[in-house]
């Protein structure tokens, strides 16, 4: 990826890619795309889409699940104590990995990674906005979106993993990214 290239062109890479990997770093949504490589250091895709923005995941229209979903119970009884969960060091239990679970099918422990175990995700359309909105389209009526909601910092970014695991942190990176700093880079 190099070059002065759009947001929509940056993710022209994805149709026919098979979502195989959802994790976070932190609050940080990870979408790892393609063939997977697993190593000493971890497992990753051949693309890694990393999300500091909103975002939704819908199904016919209905949102299946989104970013703040991070930030509730999976389940939530009468009295439910909010302030023991919140003290619970990465909210294991939360309502987005476990919906996210429910429909990917797999799980690394090794990496804490929720893993796509059947044959569905498969990217079909894949597109961006000028201002950063950009949306996939999945096999199976699925469509990822995420929507920039200020005009400061990252809003998120596309690594190319392909090739040899030394070379990567060499690898230039897509980055969408606020007023404040250059927008569509590539660092």
């Amino acid at each position: 990826m190099s070059g002065s290239i759009t947001n929509n062109a940056a993710l022209a890479v994805l149709p026919g890619k098979k979502l195989a990997i959802w994790r976070r770093a932190a609050n940080m949504l990870v979408l790892h795309f393609g063939q997977v490589t697993r190593a000493a250091e971890g497992s990753w895709g051949e693309y890694a889409l990393h999300v500091q923005c909103p975002w939704r995941l819908t199904m016919d229209g209905v949102i299946f699940a989104g970013q703040s979903d991070l930030y509730n119970p999976r389940e939530r009884t009468p009295n439910f104590d909010w302030d023991y969960w919140y003290k619970k060091s990465d909210w294991p239990d939360n309502l987005l990995e476990h919906k996210i679970r429910s429909i990917l099918k797999g799980y690394d422990p090794a990496t804490r990674s929720i893993e796509n175990a059947t044959e569905g995700f498969v990217v079909e359309k894949a597109e961006a906005t000028e201002i950063g909105d950009a949306r996939i389209y999945f096999s199976g009526g699925c469509v990822w979106e995420c929507f920039p909601n200020g005009c400061e910092g990252e809003h998120w970014r596309l690594l190319d993993f392909r090739g040899a695991p030394e070379e990567h942190e060499k690898r230039r990176h897509f980055v969408v990214s606020g007023e404040y700093a250059p927008a569509n880079m590539i660092v």
